[in-house]
């Protein structure tokens, strides 16, 4: 029998979780189905970016709303002569999250989601790096083109 080793933070204990499969995408399941009953406020931290993503897909496909992707659009300000070398240097690194700050220029989410802010946005109002939210909704600018 294969297991999962989960370090409970608060409680300093370690949970084991038994894999019923040799099979990658039965393991995900069985992931994924333990932390669902987990209390809604739980994190879980992986070691790589794509055990992320993957576990982060997972997750996202149990939920049943429509899927929504979200495209960040650069926007900068500087001298005009500079605006041409900046807009290439931004588009060369569009698929590189390593160039980024770790920001995907594109993102899937769907409402009933958590979601985890990944840099400070604003203080002020809590919107700081590792605040974690669930989308409630997602209202398209109908003043853009986009």
């Amino acid at each position: 029998m294969y297991y999962f080793n989960i370090r409970m933070p608060m409680t300093q204990r370690t949970i084991k979780i038994p894999f019923k499969s040799e099979c990658f995408e039965m393991r995900l399941n069985d992931i994924c189905d333990f932390i669902n009953n987990l209390p809604s406020d739980t994190v879980c931290l992986l070691p790589t970016c794509n055990m992320c993503d993957v576990l982060n897909a997972a997750m996202l496909s149990r939920i049943a709303s429509k899927e929504i992707l979200l495209i960040a659009e650069d926007a900068f300000d500087c001298v005009a002569y500079m605006k041409k070398k900046v807009t290439k240097v931004l588009t060369d690194n569009d698929d590189d999250n390593t160039r980024t700050a770790g920001l995907s220029k594109q993102i899937v989410i769907k409402t009933g989601a958590k979601v985890m802010i990944r840099r400070n946005i604003d203080a002020s109002i809590g919107l700081v790096n590792g605040t974690i939210a669930t989308v409630v909704s997602v209202v398209q600018d109908t003043t853009t083109d986009c």
